[in-house]
């Protein structure tokens, strides 16, 4: 701020983030924390705490809930969209965006961020920046095109409202013995009901013995 000073310059505080004066014979850089994640991570924990797995709010009123962390994360997109395309610079936000799809669709921590995305129905965040920057973010149009190319990726959202429990069914993480035995909760892999070794989500559940028998009841 003294050298402003002494060049007869000066600097609107409560607008400016920050300001980097370098050298033109030495090339310098600098590393600016991602505001935008940063408030978007802390939007995310405190809605989280009104999406609990079970007796919370339907699917389609959680993604409502979410668009929140959505627009915060999305926040002059235009700009800084191209930089999705770097692991580095992506990262934090699309950590921050797969948290908020594991709320959606009441996933175990353990599910892998696109099937989070499958099953909460939301389409990738660097495919969203992107689609800001063409200026049509609103048109029906554009949003076919950019569904058109997740789809592409070969990934699609889940048809149907899904819950705790059938979440569990579609990504094989939940209160199954298989599961539990990879994080050494259980002996034995085996189901209890149809002594199926392992219990995986193509014996879950139509060849299961207790759901055949629940089902004719």
């Amino acid at each position: 701020m003294s050298w402003l000073a002494d060049n007869g310059l000066s600097l609107a505080e409560q607008k400016t983030e920050a300001v980097l004066i370098s050298s033109r014979k030495v090339v310098e850089k600098a590393q600016l924390q991602e505001y935008e994640a940063a408030k978007a991570s802390k939007a995310t924990a405190a809605i989280s705490r009104m999406m609990a797995n079970t007796r919370g709010p339907r699917q389609h009123s959680r993604r409502l809930i979410s668009t929140v962390v959505t627009s915060t994360l999305l926040y002059a997109a235009p700009i800084w969209s191209e930089a999705m395309l770097v692991a580095n610079y992506s990262r934090q936000r699309r950590t921050v965006y797969r948290r908020c799809a594991l709320r959606i669709s009441s996933c175990f921590c353990t599910v892998s961020e696109e099937a989070a995305l499958v099953v909460a129905g939301s389409i990738p965040i660097d495919l969203l920046a992107a689609e800001r920057r063409t200026g049509n973010s609103g048109s029906r149009t554009q949003r076919s095109i950019t569904v058109a190319r997740w789809q592409a990726s070969g990934y699609t959202d889940v048809h149907g409202q899904v819950d705790f429990y059938a979440t569990q069914l579609i990504t094989g993480h939940g209160c199954f013995k298989a599961y539990l035995h990879r994080f050494k909760h259980e002996a034995d892999p085996s189901c209890d009901y149809c002594g199926v070794h392992p219990l995986r989500m193509q014996n879950t559940p139509s060849s299961s013995v207790l759901f055949s028998a629940r089902k004719e009841r």
